[in-house]
């Protein structure tokens, strides 16, 4: 007969009137039921087998019971216990285990990927790593493919591997990602969506959430999602503009263009993935130590700084008839503005921004606001109807402008017609017909 000790009961609990053994398997917690007669078998007498039950029974709980991860940086290996008042289980979740001390190394990576952000985005990782149910503002990194904007969120889900996951953005029948702490929304499948806009609003305001998972009573836990959104489009999220806001202790938007290295390192996600164990027992915990006074002074725990990208996704999202652009492209054509060569801008499809500007000075209505000229290149980038803005030769001159993706923008806007002589043709034929004046 085994002897009681040579269990571990403090693994075992009682979920409603069933006995169960809790494994964390991967840091997830795992609820194995076991025979009603298990315990008799496992003690040595029948004394031994009523104090184990009475021990398993003070961690009661009911089959509606909740599981609530909840990062600790300090441990060196995961556990649960078990709040009764609450009627949850918590798994108390120790971060990556330590591999490599290099923290210059994970401190050049930083400053060469964020330049005079850095610091912020170290107090950021800091809270992150240190903290539980504090808001942090949403990360919005832009940039070209292979511009490392992806493998910077992977590294910050690294911290806690098993407490972070990729979605798609989208609000579905089951939400496993209700009980995360990092959600990355790689390549986002809802830019541009008022209907996710308020899901992720709803992520960084809500004291709480509801958990719905397969074969599982829905369940109540207390929010601790932080959101990375990494993206390649001109408008990466949609965003109400009268959200924004410019002072550093309120801003909850830090929005953030990546540039393509010199240098290709196929293997630097690696690299850092095996310094990051150490690196937040040791430097990120000393930057929390000095951050930790001064958070309650600031909405989401640190000031968030006010980046020219923040401003440039408020007039992206400012509401814009993008047909303005047709009418100044057939206004530059007929009277020759300034700045542009109107051979060029019929054989090649190019639009310099010197002409664009003369074109709205003269022809828009003097209360049209500046920022409707701003803001209709992001939609039309958005929508892979012109290239980004970049130099070409005008006149012999160098002039920055945009390049018409003709067979989509003539499809869109101008009845299929095959170039932008056909199109000034058609506006002349019937202007109203065309672009829907």
């Amino acid at each position: 007969m085994t002897a009681a000790k040579s269990i571990n009961w403090k693994r075992y609990l009682y979920i409603g009137d069933r006995l169960h053994k809790i494994r964390l398997i991967n840091n997830k917690i795992n609820r194995c039921p076991v025979p009603k007669d298990f315990v008799k078998l496992h003690t040595a007498d029948k004394e031994d087998a009523v104090k184990v039950q009475k021990d398993c029974m003070t961690r009661l709980v009911s089959p509606a019971a909740g599981d609530n991860y909840i990062a600790d940086a300090m441990l060196i290996e995961s556990k649960f216990t078990v709040n009764q008042d609450d009627d949850m289980i918590n798994i108390l979740v120790a971060p990556v285990k330590t591999q490599i001390k290099d923290n210059d190394y994970i401190n050049d990576y930083i400053s060469n990927t964020f330049q005079e952000y850095a610091a912020f985005i170290k107090q950021w990782m800091a809270v992150y790593a240190f903290t539980n149910h504090r808001r942090l503002p949403l990360l919005v990194l832009g940039g070209a493919t292979s511009s490392g904007k992806s493998t910077f969120a992977e590294f910050l889900g690294e911290l806690y591997p098993t407490l972070s996951m990729q979605w798609n953005g989208k609000q579905e029948n089951f939400s496993p990602q209700s009980e995360q702490k990092l959600l990355i929304i790689d390549e986002n499948e809802g830019t541009g969506s008022v209907k996710q806009y308020k899901a992720l609003k709803h992520y960084l305001g809500a004291e709480w959430l509801t958990v719905n998972l397969k074969y599982r009573q829905a369940y109540v836990v207390r929010n601790n999602i932080n959101l990375v959104v990494a993206s390649n489009a001109a408008i990466p999220i949609f965003v109400q503009p009268e959200e924004m806001d410019e002072n550093p202790a309120r801003n909850k938007f830090f929005v953030y263009e990546f540039t393509r290295p010199d240098k290709v390192n196929a293997n630097i996600k690696y690299e850092l993935q095996e310094r990051i164990g150490y690196y937040i027992k040791t430097e990120l915990k000393e930057i929390y130590e000095a951050i930790r006074a001064d958070m309650p002074k600031y909405r989401f725990a640190v000031p968030v700084p006010v980046t020219e990208e923040l401003r440039g996704l408020s007039t992206a999202n400012e509401s814009t008839d993008v047909t303005l652009f047709v009418e100044l492209i057939y206004h530059i054509v007929q009277s020759g503005y300034s700045g542009v060569d109107r051979t060029e801008l019929i054989d090649r499809h190019i639009v310099t921004n010197r002409a664009l500007r003369a074109a709205y000075k003269s022809y828009a209505d003097a209360n049209l606001p500046e920022s409707a000229f701003k803001s209709w290149h992001y939609r039309l980038r958005d929508e892979k109807l012109i290239e980004n803005s970049t130099l070409y030769k005008v006149n012999g001159a160098p002039a920055r402008g945009y390049k018409l993706n003709w067979p989509m923008f003539s499809k869109k806007f101008c009845d299929g017609v095959d170039n932008i002589s056909d199109m000034v043709v058609s506006f002349n034929a019937d202007q109203q017909n065309t672009v829907g004046f």
